[in-house]
């Protein structure tokens, strides 16, 4: 895609302090779009939006905990208030609990890492989505694009059974929004991403672990975060004008392998 393809948009995107969030701020602010993101990490976030002028872009940084029914409501209602709109809105919070960690089995899983994880990975967009729904729905449109995972296409062994149900849990959230909503010209979609080099994965894997994971992907890779951000770019613009409700897989052909 070519050209500023967000001008003048007002973008919300959560969870988007490190990682892939991060990359999609930068993309959407280099599009034109007027970002708002989020963090639940001050300290992240703070360093995310001081590293954009170097680019010759500029972001609003505003943390919040997306599990909060009411700091997600006061989020959006200010960023209304700001801007009068919410064209877009990416929702990317999502990750494991600290003691639901990679590889674990349900009966390794305590109840309490379960709930949190859920409450991470899908309770947290279902918040997110409420808000921006009913904000879309007073204008007459926007565009949603969560975040999901290829563990939402296939049993994920390298994650855990509550994350594995958590992103299957954002797809089928990501379906039902698209039905409901589609007559209020509100077009919804995800983006499950593959093996991915953020700084959750360098964290949870050394790198003689990450080159292990890389032989289960088709192309023996990491994908950077930058080509996750070119797919939301994709699902935000008006080059996808007529997609809703669909899975956009981008992970070197790994859910089909």
């Amino acid at each position: 895609m070519t050209g500023r393809q967000l001008e003048n948009r007002i973008a919300l995107i959560t969870g988007a302090g490190a990682g892939i969030g991060k990359a999609v701020v930068r993309r959407f602010a280099e599009h034109g779009a007027l970002v708002t993101f989020t963090d639940i990490s001050e300290e992240v976030g703070a360093r995310a939006v001081d590293e954009l002028p170097k680019a010759g872009l500029s972001a609003t940084f505003v943390q919040a905990d997306a599990r909060a029914e009411d700091e997600t409501r006061r989020l959006v209602e200010t960023l209304v208030s700001t801007h009068g709109r919410l064209d877009i809105a990416v929702n990317n919070v999502g990750g494991l609990d600290k003691d639901d960690p990679p590889g674990a089995t349900i009966t390794d899983t305590s109840y309490e890492a379960w709930k949190s994880t859920i409450d991470f990975s899908l309770s947290a967009t279902f918040l997110a989505m409420k808000y921006e729904l009913l904000q879309m729905v007073k204008q007459g449109g926007g565009v949603i694009v969560n975040t999901s995972s290829t563990a939402g296409l296939r049993v994920t062994k390298t994650a855990t059974p509550a994350y594995n149900v958590a992103k299957i849990g954002v797809l089928h959230l990501t379906r039902t929004a698209a039905v409901q909503y589609a007559r209020n010209n509100i077009r919804v979609n995800a983006v499950a991403p593959g093996f991915t080099l953020t700084e959750a994965v360098k964290s949870y894997w050394s790198e003689d672990e990450r080159e292990i994971h890389c032989k289960g992907s088709p192309r023996s890779r990491f994908l950077e975060p930058g080509q996750l951000a070119d797919a939301f770019l994709f699902l935000c613009s008006d080059q996808s004008s007529g997609v809703s409700g669909v899975v956009l897989p981008v992970d070197d052909g790994l859910a089909v392998a």
